[in-house]
């Protein structure tokens, strides 16, 4: 027996409208999949209010993912909805843009030194983690076979932990930014794991 996530997005206006519709929307469920394991709203135990409000429905939807059980009642949160400024959606793009052109860089980077070590003329190079003398022929992908370490040089591995590092900002940037919004409402976010 598993559990499917199933969610919406609701607009009604308070919380006794959102469990009204949630109630209508369990007994359709139930109605047209079965009362056992359909994987659908009809699987939960009512809804209860969260009494939280996040910056956009993804958030909310993420949050609800996260905290909600497959047993019990779905979650309800509010959200900030509405149509994104063009000049927010032009900052998100070129956040996006940014992580994106450093992952390329860094994936780009790692290649192009473990491509570089593959193409040393020496018979073997030694593992500075387990100390092992390797033959070449058997260090594939720059990996020691003893322990899986990298055999790239101290100074190779940095310059790979900076550009990861750097993506991993940028990416940062990206999760983190919050979009302007013209003609901001409020929805309802209601969802939950439910049995299948």
């Amino acid at each position: 027996m598993g559990g499917s996530f199933d969610c919406y997005t609701s607009k009604a206006k308070t919380f006794k409208q959102v469990a009204e519709e949630f109630n209508s929307i369990a007994e359709s469920d139930r109605h047209e999949n079965g009362h056992m394991y359909s994987g659908g709203m009809g699987m939960k135990e009512g809804v209860e209010n969260k009494h939280r409000t996040f910056n956009s429905v993804r958030e909310a939807e993420d949050w609800i993912c996260d905290n909600n059980e497959k047993w019990g009642p779905a979650y309800a949160v509010e959200a900030v909805s509405g149509e994104e400024t063009p000049a927010s959606t032009k900052k998100r793009e070129k956040l996006a843009k940014i992580s994106h052109e450093l992952w390329q860089k860094s994936v780009r980077l790692e290649n192009e030194l473990n491509d570089a070590f593959a193409k040393r003329k020496s018979a073997f190079c030694g593992c500075s983690n387990c100390k092992s003398k390797i033959n070449m022929s058997f260090a594939r992908g720059a990996k020691c076979p003893a322990c899986g370490e990298s055999l790239l040089s101290t100074t190779d591995k940095k310059r790979i932990r900076k550009a990861k590092e750097k993506h991993a900002t940028a990416q940062k940037a990206v999760n983190d930014f919050k979009p302007t919004l013209k003609k901001k409402t409020t929805a309802w976010v209601v969802g939950g794991w439910c049995s299948s």
